[in-house]
């Protein structure tokens, strides 16, 4: 009888060892994920007020704020109820993947939307800068409705998701860096597109860590 407490009691043991681990794992991630991507942005940033780049660092700064703004906007709270709807799931991927579809397809109608109104704004007399990056970052909008962010958080693997939505601010931050010399009308469409090769990144890293975690995308 001893030994079988013991046994129980050491399995629980490990269990919470296990436990204390995972979240550690996941606040290191995060708080590293934060301090590369935004740290990256702000460094390079760093370097234009130095360089007196001022205004590619205006324009960068109003267009980078509109797609973080749309990219908000889209999620509209997808984040929070995906991972909850995850959570209560317990393991039955069929709900996992039915809510993640139901909320996908919500996020892409409002992504249809914002690609609209940003359409709208590029044709009224946009400047060559805005433009070029509205027209390069605009499947970014609609990519990022298919984010898998909130499945990640239900699985308590945030880690993971705060990791790969760090490489949109990544890849801005390296193509803002690689333009500083450039033109407008080339520095809005290298930086639109590193936008939305980030977004590409994120949303691969996303699906892969689902699938070596045994949880991989259903389309049924």
């Amino acid at each position: 009888m001893d030994t079988r407490l013991a046994i129980r009691t050491a399995g629980r043991s490990a269990d919470l060892g296990s436990e204390t681990r995972r979240k550690r794992l996941n606040v290191a991630l995060l708080i590293s994920s934060y301090a590369a991507g935004q740290g990256a942005i702000f460094a390079v940033q760093t370097l234009l007020v130095a360089q007196e780049k001022l205004p590619l660092l205006a324009a960068f700064g109003s267009a980078f704020s509109f797609a973080m703004l749309a990219s908000l906007l889209i999620d509209f709270g997808a984040l929070t109820v995906l991972a909850r709807e995850t959570a209560h799931a317990e393991g039955i991927e069929e709900h996992i993947w039915s809510s993640y579809w139901s909320v996908t397809g919500f996020r892409l109608a409002i992504a249809v939307g914002v690609a609209a109104l940003a359409l709208a704004h590029a044709g009224l007399g946009a400047d060559e800068f805005s433009l070029n990056y509205t027209l390069w970052a605009l499947p970014s909008v609609l990519l990022w409705s298919f984010n898998a962010s909130g499945v990640l958080d239900g699985l308590r693997l945030g880690g993971i998701s705060g990791l790969t939505a760090s490489l949109p601010y990544l890849c801005s931050a390296l193509a803002l860096s690689a333009t500083i010399e450039a033109s407008p009308a080339v520095a809005g469409a290298v930086l639109g597109g590193a936008l939305t090769a980030g977004y590409v990144l994120t949303l691969v890293g996303q699906y892969t860590a689902l699938r070596i975690a045994s949880h991989a995308p259903q389309f049924r």
